[in-house]
């Protein structure tokens, strides 16, 4: 399960992300690439609910330009994108049955899209909703903005509030957990990053180039042997 909370504060907003993955029961801390983060030109996304929704949200940002590109500016740049992103979900897998109304099992999942200023929420509804100080989404969202509303009053410094709160859910909510992933969404947004080096990062993660919406591994092109010239003595 997950935890995924914003807090924005003297007028830069902060993301907190949990690193947990669970299948049923059993849970796993230490994965490879454990985010539930993904980074786009003007936000960046989290994602609750099946993994496979983090990696589609990666892949978008790495090979559609004009997603990778949204201006996230407003709740209709949002509920736009979402648009896409729905699409290509039905479109690339098969997760349910259109006469039971589960084409995509979209219900079991809640998305954040955090800009440099803006917080907003998309819940399991598909409903898009900015908040002006603070959310959460996950399994732990209640706790945790419990907690970050006790702690905002007392606390100054954003990292710690998020740290604290993050402890007190992973203390009472068992699925969520591992290492927390803390960013100054403000600063991570104004470095300069292409979807070129979005691409390198991604074959570095998986150990090869082009990631398949399919998930399976693109076998690696064989090098041809370069011919020497003849030179004329």
């Amino acid at each position: 399960m997950t935890v995924i909370a914003a807090l924005k504060k003297d007028d830069e907003i902060w993301l907190a992300a949990d690193r947990l993955t669970s299948w049923g029961s059993f849970v796993r801390t230490d994965l490879a690439n454990g985010t539930k983060l993904a980074r786009y030109k003007n936000a960046i996304i989290g994602s609750s609910g099946r993994s496979l929704y983090g990696n589609a949200l990666r892949y978008c940002a790495n090979e559609y330009p004009k997603m990778y590109s949204s201006p996230f500016e407003n709740e209709d740049d949002v509920f736009k994108f979402f648009f896409q992103f729905y699409d290509f979900v039905k479109k690339n897998y098969n997760l349910g049955s259109s006469e039971t109304n589960d084409v995509s099992r979209l219900s079991h999942s809640q998305f954040m899209v955090v800009t440099s200023s803006r917080i907003f929420q998309i819940s399991s509804c598909r409903d898009v909703t900015e908040f002006a100080n603070f959310d959460a989404i996950g399994s732990g969202h209640e706790i945790i903005m419990g907690a970050i509303d006790a702690l905002n009053g007392v606390l100054d410094d954003p990292q710690e509030i998020l740290r604290r709160a993050f402890a007190t859910c992973c203390r009472y909510i068992d699925n969520c957990g591992g290492e927390i992933e803390l960013l100054n969404v403000t600063r991570e947004l104004a470095r300069p990053k292409t979807r070129k080096s979005l691409k390198k990062v991604a074959a570095k993660a998986t150990g090869n180039g082009k990631a398949m919406a399919n998930g399976r591994k693109q076998p690696a092109t064989p090098k041809k042997p370069s011919r020497k010239k003849a030179v004329s003595k």
